[in-house]
């Protein structure tokens, strides 16, 4: 009789992922004690963490402590609970932040003190037992957090997790991620952009795909089907009666000018980098000018012309443009499907391809060649996602990557690219075009996609970039 083999026993990688994490986290705290910095805590009264000087290994431990905490709850979850916990509270999470928006529940709450349920059901409009109930929930993911007060003198302590919150004078004060969202205009924006305009589209992606999986038309998108419309999401915002939806996609675009989407952040890319006195760089589809400020405030040399379409150039209010670099930046109306009129060094296309599929790329890189052509030194700079290969980065960065892709299907069948497919989008437009440079800031969310014609760039052997 045979006897049964013997399996060696599992690595101890529970105990592996707990010690990366406190050699991760002792990375960030003697960073923060070396420079004197206040560490994070749970408190309103701490300035929120990472500081903006951030360096690229502080970044690369925030990410990798991230994604070693999920990797540990997974393990200790096992894969059942691992998936349905999330699932089971998605949705909820997902109703209470619309409500939390959609009744300004956080300008309601003071930003020092605390405030009783019934005189926050008077400032809000909702009634006291839904407000605890909601207020309660979100606690539970770091949004306000009940607290024991004199409604008297309006004094405080905080009792999370006491089974004295079920008694009279309880009251409700801010957290720092609350606080957030009173305080970031942006951030409120980027909640109602996502869960009230674009989410429908999500829960619309697997009947949309059933019938539009090979489309790459805008109008013919997940955000299409749930929609029942034929306009496409930037037609069908900009009608009347939606000017909330347009001002939501606007603070959302000036939010991923700030953190990891901060624009400055390119600056260092050698396509800005080498341009000097008298140069000028064109920012197409640039919006209210928020990246070639960013830019300008990193780069003392370019001057600026940033394009967008009539009504976007016509709401520029020129006071709020840094008085600094003011005068270093015009604005130009301008559709970047058709052929571009100003001359310059770097044609800047900032979150502008990953919006439209390859048919249509193509046709707005097309639109660059003839001054490509009348100056081969100017460049094209795509200030755009780079997908990692997978497995190559933190699958916390990772995710957020593959997040924007599949965002990007759902609003107009678009799609964020790797390296592999930059290289034949370039190609496609014209084999006289190449891919440079995929300059990647370490900390960044994006990466500077250098393009020019082949035999453009002094000093490269043609094609020794391919």
């Amino acid at each position: 009789m045979s006897q049964p083999s013997q399996q060696s026993p599992s690595p101890p990688v529970l105990t592996d992922l707990a010690s990366l994490i406190t050699h991760h986290t002792s990375i960030i705290t003697n960073f923060l004690t070396n420079r004197n910095l206040p560490h994070p805590q749970f408190s309103t009264s701490i300035p929120s963490f990472p500081p903006p000087d951030c360096p690229p290994k502080i970044h690369m431990s925030r990410m990798s402590i991230a994604q070693l905490c999920r990797d540990l709850a997974e393990l200790v979850l096992g894969p059942i609970d691992a998936l349905i916990h999330p699932l089971v509270s998605m949705k909820v999470d997902i109703g209470v932040l619309r409500t939390i928006n959609y009744y300004n529940i956080p300008e309601a709450v003071p930003i020092n003190g605390c405030i009783g349920y019934e005189e926050l059901s008077k400032r809000t409009g909702l009634n006291a037992d839904i407000l605890k109930r909601i207020i309660r929930y979100a606690s539970t993911t770091g949004i306000f957090t009940e607290v024991q007060y004199n409604p008297t003198s309006n004094s405080h302590t905080r009792n999370k997790d006491s089974v004295q919150s079920i008694k009279e004078g309880v009251g409700v004060a801010h957290t720092p991620t609350s606080l957030a969202l009173l305080t970031s205009p942006r951030l409120r924006g980027v909640l109602r952009h996502n869960l009230d305009d674009i989410f429908p589209a999500f829960l619309s992606l697997p009947e949309s795909l059933q019938q539009n999986q090979n489309s790459q038309e805008p109008n013919e998108s997940p955000f299409n089907f749930a929609y029942k419309t034929e306009q496409t999401w930037f037609d069908w915002m900009s009608k009347p009666g939606r000017e909330t939806s347009l001002q939501s996609y606007h603070q959302t675009l000036g939010f991923l000018s700030e953190g990891a989407f901060n624009a400055g952040l390119a600056a260092s890319a050698p396509v800005f980098k080498r341009l000097g006195p008298g140069s000028t760089i064109v920012d197409i589809g640039g919006s209210t000018g928020h990246v070639s400020i960013a830019l300008a405030q990193q780069l003392p040399h370019p001057n600026f012309i940033v394009q967008d379409l009539p009504s976007t150039i016509e709401s520029v209010k020129s006071e709020e443009i840094p008085q600094e670099v003011r005068d270093r930046i015009q604005f130009q109306p301008h559709n970047f499907f058709t052929p571009q009129t100003e001359a310059a060094d770097v044609f800047l296309l900032r979150f502008v391809l990953h919006d439209w599929s390859d048919k249509y790329c193509v046709k707005i890189l097309s639109s660059l060649l003839p001054q490509l052509k009348a100056n081969p030194a100017a460049r094209i700079a795509l200030l755009e996602v780079v997908l990692p290969e997978p497995g190559t980065v933190p699958t916390f960065v990772e995710r957020g990557a593959r997040s924007a892709d599949i965002q990007m299907l759902g609003y107009a069948n678009a799609r964020e690219r790797d390296r592999g497919h930059w290289d034949r989008l370039v190609k496609e437009t014209d084999e006289g075009l190449v891919v440079w440079d995929v300059y990647e800031p370490v900390g960044c969310a994006f990466g500077v996609v250098e393009v020019g014609l082949r035999g453009g760039r002094t000093g490269i052997e043609q094609g020794s970039l391919e």
